[in-house]
């Protein structure tokens, strides 16, 4: 079965063990550049988070992800983004496996459509 590991910030010894214990035939690294035309990372000081992320998500297309500092606050912000017109659902490590698993699929796909 084809195995694929993906990382962002492994060391070289990291990388080498990641191989061995996922049996790899032969060693094989893609390395590419961090920087990522499709990504946009933004910090901005606000009086009101809530709804200068709510101008931010309305005026970028396409799929967005909102970090939290907790897993409870997803929740929040989920709920808050829904009354507000903007589908959203939450995800953290918490949640069922299966549940988590839905719900990436469900953002992959409409990252897509």
């Amino acid at each position: 079965m084809p195995v694929l590991a993906l990382t962002a910030t492994a060391t070289h010894k990291v990388i080498d063990d990641i191989q061995e214990r996922l049996l790899f035939r032969e060693k094989n690294v893609f390395c590419m550049s961090f920087r990522r035309d499709n990504l946009a990372y933004v910090v901005r000081r606000a009086e009101d988070k809530y709804s200068q992320m709510l101008h931010i998500l309305n005026h970028v297309g396409g799929s967005a992800i909102v970090y939290t500092r907790s897993r409870a606050r997803t929740k929040e912000i989920c709920d808050f983004l829904n009354k507000n017109e903007v589908s959203a659902t939450y995800y953290h490590a918490g949640l069922e496996t299966v549940i988590k698993d839905g719900r990436q699929q469900q953002w992959q796909n409409a990252s897509t459509a």
